[in-house]
């Protein structure tokens, strides 16, 4: 498929920003620290309910590293007693869980279970295995139904336009 360049006040933008979701297109030229912050604030309302039930007690204080191969994005999730913060710092982790962008949507919104995507090499776990596992079983538990708002769950933000009617999620 020949993809149109696009021409910006800044040059000729490169091709492959109409391969990535739109939604993620921007990322590389966010500050890390801002979309962290951002992130840690969208987490902390969506998941509000699951960290008073006490949901993330297992992983209290464990540094998680959450890598998106495909976006070439790594961030760090540390669950506290009351909130869960991000960080940009991903050294010294507890684990690491690394997948594409469709194998998080997938786990997100349910499509396919994590067991499955770790079977098919399409997640892959590092460091310590029994915190990945804990945040696993934390995630399977979690009624993404109850949490996601209406408007996450419609999804057409996470797909090129021309793409939503090719491949429906």
């Amino acid at each position: 498929m020949n993809l149109p360049k696009l021409h910006t006040p800044f040059g000729v933008a490169s091709q492959s920003i109409f391969k990535k979701p739109l939604a993620f297109t921007g990322l590389n030229i966010i500050p890390a620290k801002i979309y962290s912050l951002h992130l840690s604030i969208i987490i902390n309302i969506l998941l509000e309910k699951s960290i008073d039930r006490g949901l993330f007690s297992e992983i209290v204080d464990k540094r998680i590293n959450v890598n998106i191969r495909d976006i070439n994005k790594t961030i760090c999730f540390i669950a506290r007693n009351r909130f869960i913060e991000t960080s940009t710092d991903t050294q010294n982790s507890d684990a690491c869980i690394s997948l594409t962008l469709d194998g998080a949507k997938s786990i997100i919104f349910q499509e396919s279970d994590p067991d499955t995507l770790f079977f098919k090499r399409e997640l892959l776990v590092s460091g310590n295995t029994e915190v990945g596992l804990a945040l696993k079983n934390i995630l399977d538990s979690i009624d993404m139904e109850e949490v996601l708002p209406t408007w996450l769950k419609n999804r057409h933000f996470l797909v090129p336009k021309g793409e939503i009617d090719k491949n429906p999620l």
